[in-house]
């Protein structure tokens, strides 16, 4: 299970925004997940599937920063405890 928790500026903006994924094992450990994505600061899990056939469950995501947003496919590596962007699609900026 992945559970998220993050923290916004006051002013609902995404400049100060920092989302943090922690992994819960069944057997009730808790492990940090540092996201690694260079477009987008803040992920809402949308779903996890395997999406590069390793056998370790990858998180679609919908990303945001400021005044832009889209979907990434995040790769779980769990050996170094991150999550990176594997793809990015559909995106939307606001001008």
């Amino acid at each position: 299970m992945i559970v998220t928790s993050g923290t916004g500026s006051p002013s609902n903006t995404l400049l100060a925004a920092r989302t943090y994924h922690h992994r819960v094992a069944l057997g009730g450990a808790v492990t940090a997940l540092r996201v690694d994505d260079g477009r987008f600061r803040a992920h809402e899990l949308l779903t996890a599937f395997d999406a590069d056939g390793d056998g370790v469950d990858d998180l679609a995501a919908r990303g945001t920063t400021q005044r832009a947003g889209g979907t990434a496919l995040l790769r779980l590596d769990l050996n170094r405890r991150r999550a990176e962007r594997l793809v990015a699609g559909f995106a939307w900026e606001m001008f």
